[in-house]
């Protein structure tokens, strides 16, 4: 039978214990990647709800007030070597002091310009802690957190158990 296999151009059959090596081997490092991915998606949801919460706690617990933008700091991106822009943000908190505070978020190009008016939120808690009301400085984080354990469920979990889920359905 071996000698048919050869003249026909077939490859011979190899030994059982040799699929079952390599069988085992997937297996492992199949499990090794589920798990893998497993804690860096409950790290990623974990984190998006710290965010989360965090965002809501701030909202609730600031004061909405006008800012002057009186300086836009420009820095060095180490990554792709251009630069970013940061606005030093100038406003009265509700006692009447002067505070100021440079934006959590950098941009390129420039978002804001000297003497632009920008709304803030300037929490009555924490002392010092002011942000710039709006969307990509409040909930970034959290969109960045939520996007990344979008993709590691899209990319990951789906296409390895989807055919596993349906085959379970054919069995049954």
């Amino acid at each position: 039978m071996q000698d048919t296999k050869k003249d026909a151009g077939l490859a011979p059959e190899q030994p059982s214990g040799v699929k079952q090596g390599k069988k085992k081997f997937y297996e492992k490092v199949h499990t090794i990647l589920y798990f893998y991915f497993l804690l860096t998606g409950l790290l990623f949801l974990v984190t998006a709800f710290g965010f989360l919460l965090f965002s809501i706690v701030f909202q609730l617990s600031s004061e909405e007030h006008q800012g002057t933008v009186v300086e836009v700091i420009r820095e060095r991106d180490r990554e792709v070597g251009g630069y970013l822009y940061r606005p030093r943000i100038e406003f009265l908190d509700s006692a009447g002091h002067e505070r100021f505070f440079t934006s959590s978020l950098a941009s390129y190009p420039q978002l804001y310009s000297v003497g632009d008016q920008v709304s803030v939120l300037d929490n009555r808690i924490i002392t010092g802690w002011a942000r710039v009301n709006n969307f990509a400085e409040l909930w970034f984080s959290l969109v960045f957190f939520t996007g990344g354990l979008v993709c590691i469920v899209l990319f990951w979990y789906l296409p390895w158990y989807l055919p596993r889920l349906f085959r379970f359905f054919e069995r049954t």
